[in-house]
């Protein structure tokens, strides 16, 4: 199943060049037991629930940064396009910090990054007014 979903626990099982293969075991040491309680969920279903409050963003950031090192497109999409239907369908934002915690933790050129940015252009544009931290921020 891992294999299946992810080129990256394919390459480290199947190829006959890594020496680690052969123990057939890799640890996933820095992921809390929510995170990965949503991705085995996932696995199994290929279904996230979708969150109900802003909180609920926290733990979908760290399964796609999961998901990315991982190489599961099909994760990372899905997830990218949960959180900002969440930020649209609530006429919200991200918040500073999120949008921090989400550049702490990916490249440039990222899909999650791009729709922060964009999230907040929305918001900021349709705003009367720019908040103070935000407006330190830029």
């Amino acid at each position: 199943l891992l294999c299946h979903h992810s080129p990256f626990f394919a390459s480290i099982f199947y190829n006959s060049s890594n020496k680690s293969s052969r123990t057939k075991e890799y640890g996933l040491p820095d992921l809390s037991d929510d995170v990965f309680a949503l991705f085995v969920g996932w696995l199994y279903s290929r279904a996230i629930r979708a969150p109900e409050e802003e909180r609920d963003i926290g733990a979908l950031l760290d399964l796609y940064f999961l998901a990315s090192k991982l190489q599961i497109v099909a994760l990372e999409t899905e997830i990218c396009e949960m959180v900002r239907t969440f930020y649209h369908s609530n006429e919200t934002y991200p918040g500073l910090r999120r949008v921090q915690y989400v550049y702490a933790n990916t490249e440039e050129d990222n899909v999650m990054r791009e729709m922060m940015v964009g999230s907040i252009a929305r918001y900021l544009t349709l705003s009367d007014s720019i908040p103070e931290h935000w407006a330190k921020a830029l």
